[in-house]
């Protein structure tokens, strides 16, 4: 190990220098791949995934594997029992998550690019609270062979980086079909195309209420400094987003573990951490028969519910922009009730109930998200690099 993991970011290294870092939920062939979960301890995979191996055939190496909360499942970064990732700008205030390590080795400037997942807003939320740039493709965009699944109708791998245009370059590199994925059937290559100018902004006052009045504060001098026009428009049932998502989730995530048993994958399901048992529980129990229809069947209809609203909203706006997370990085043991935290992603999980495209700026300690419909790659990366210049 050649190189000093300063606050935590790698569970672990090479000797042999790269400019890519890859969270430890996405296999790499010769490096573990734990999930930053005593459960799978030790493993390593057999293969490595689309994405990476794409960006390897670009001429990118992998320095090594990122730090997460277990199996994904988190905001903060601090669900691990492999690593103790730490805020790189404040090492008192969680770093975020779930691809904490991911964002904390770009803001280090331990490597120049990372990948990491997104589920409900596992890039952006570490991207805003380490102050760089983090973005959650289109679903389907990039190919998810090689990730492990901790939602799989949600989940898709996204970029950290000090940039938008590190971040195009990432995302043109990975994007593309993968027969061994079939949600990528759809997906479109990024090209180039007219950045904000003229673009229609809509915001949800919802969501502008929910944040401290010190976010909204900033939310306002950015739209300002950056000369942009924002419709602010009542969504009420934005809030329901969060219940909607927590139910697919959690019913989807125990369904995915079933796998780690103990025979044919991992170690005794014993080793597993708080969080990831809260969640395999809560998921076996929606999922039960005698309560399929009461809870699970009912978010689904839910999601299809967001979806035409946001495909109606889409055609009068070309993107949705709002604060990514609500409030500065908590403390570390700030947050000790699990609804408080899932009640921090309202603004990452909308996109990723539309499947579409979100990427978070970084501006004076918080994010400026934007979102677009879903395969509006193209559009949304370069105009969010139009406003990253504006910012």
């Amino acid at each position: 190990m050649t190189l000093k993991d300063r606050h935590g970011a790698f569970i672990s290294l090479t000797d042999t220098p790269g400019e890519l870092a890859v969270k430890d939920n996405i296999c790499v062939q010769g490096f573990m791949c734990t999930a930053s979960s005593k459960l799978l301890e030790n493993y390593e995979p057999p293969y490595t995934a689309t994405a990476v191996q794409k960006l390897q055939k670009q001429g990118l190496t992998v320095m090594g594997k990122t730090s997460c909360d277990e199996f994904a499942c988190g905001s903060t970064g601090t669900h691990t029992s492999l690593a103790n990732p730490r805020n790189p700008l404040d090492e008192k205030r969680v770093p975020g998550g779930s691809s904490s390590g991911s964002a904390i080795a770009v803001k280090d400037g331990l490597v120049r690019y990372a990948i990491g997942s997104d589920t409900g807003g596992s890039v952006r939320c570490p991207a805003t609270f380490c102050q760089i740039v983090g973005y959650r493709p289109s679903y389907g965009q990039i190919s998810r062979y090689g990730l492990m699944d901790m939602c799989m109708s949600f989940d898709t791998i996204g970029t950290l980086t000090r940039n938008v245009d590190d971040a195009i370059y990432l995302i043109t590199g990975m994007s593309g079909k993968d027969d061994k994925d079939l949600t990528t059937m759809n997906s479109v290559d990024v090209k180039e195309t007219p950045g904000l100018a003229g673009k229609r902004l809509v915001a949800f006052r919802q969501i502008l209420e929910s944040c401290d009045p010190g976010i909204r504060e900033k939310f306002n001098e950015a739209t300002e400094k950056a000369k942009l026009h924002v419709d602010v428009i009542d969504f009420p049932e934005i809030h329901k987003s969060i219940p909607t998502y927590y139910m697919i989730v959690f019913a989807e995530f125990a369904s995915a573990m079933q796998r780690f048993d103990g025979k044919f994958f991992g170690k005794n399901r014993e080793l597993l951490g708080q969080e990831v048992k809260r969640r395999i529980l809560l998921g076996t129990f929606i999922s039960q028969k005698e309560n399929k229809d009461k809870w699970y069947t009912q978010a689904i209809n839910a999601r299809k519910w967001f979806q035409q609203k946001f495909e109606a909203m889409f055609a009068k706006y070309d993107f949705v922009i709002n604060p990514t997370m609500p409030s500065p990085a908590p403390l570390v043991g700030e947050i000790t009730d699990p609804i408080t935290e899932y009640s921090m992603d309202l603004g990452t999980i909308f996109p990723s109930l539309m499947m579409g495209p979100s990427i978070s700026l970084p501006y004076q300690g918080m994010g400026i998200q934007l979102t677009g419909k879903r395969f509006s790659d193209s559009a949304l990366l370069y105009s969010a690099r139009d406003l990253e210049g504006a910012l």
